[in-house]
């Protein structure tokens, strides 16, 4: 879960199920740590991940979004959208989605 107000909720959808794992500190600062990276990277790396986070214009936490697709770009991985869920009046709330190994692999810097 990438950011704030979708823990309880998926918890409870999935009756306790699903193993969950929140964002925390490795997505807060503008510039990340070598920690902040290891940590992504190795949510990035578990088999049959799914990332879920509120829309870019719903964002709790700003930055989120842009900051987790900066650092998987940096690991080599590409978003794939899998799913958006709407709210009752159709607005979209939250994306579901994977990240996938990106051709050529992580970014040179």
């Amino acid at each position: 879960l990438i950011d704030w107000g979708m823990y309880d909720n998926t918890r409870m959808l999935a009756g306790g199920r699903l193993p969950l794992a929140i964002a925390s500190g490795e997505l807060m600062q503008e510039e990340s740590s070598e920690e902040d990276l290891r940590i992504v990277k190795s949510r990035l790396e578990q088999k049959n991940a799914i990332f879920v986070s509120n829309t870019d214009a719903r964002q709790v936490f700003p930055e989120v979004n842009p900051r987790m697709k900066k650092m998987a770009a940096r690991l080599g991985y590409e978003r794939e959208l899998l799913e958006v869920v709407y709210d009752f009046q159709g607005r979209v709330c939250f994306e579901i989605f994977q990240f996938r190994p990106r051709m050529g692999g992580a970014e040179r810097h």
